[in-house]
């Protein structure tokens, strides 16, 4: 790979990949937060009256994704935890 023979560029997309990953952390908090306290009104919108409760355990896992982004040394598992959610 070209970027291997320069550290400084190497850094830079470390840095840049940490950044995305603090932001998609707090956007899973702030979305996991919604659906647990406003199922009602998210179902809604999405037109799945009736789904409250599983929009409630959306959220828990949102929240679970989001710490994991942000605490974890490793933040690939979490990453690919919060795709698999999405799918």
């Amino acid at each position: 790979m070209a970027y291997a023979r320069h550290p400084s560029l190497r850094r830079d997309i470390r840095k840049t990949a940490d950044g995305i990953a603090t932001g998609l952390g707090w956007f899973s908090i702030g979305l996991g937060l919604i659906e647990l306290l406003a199922p009602h009104t998210v179902s809604r919108s999405l037109g799945q009256q009736g789904h409250e409760r599983i929009i409630r355990l959306y959220g828990a896992r949102e929240i679970a994704n989001g710490i994991g982004l942000l605490t974890a040394r490793n933040r690939a598992p979490w990453l690919w935890g919060r795709v698999g959610g999405d799918l």
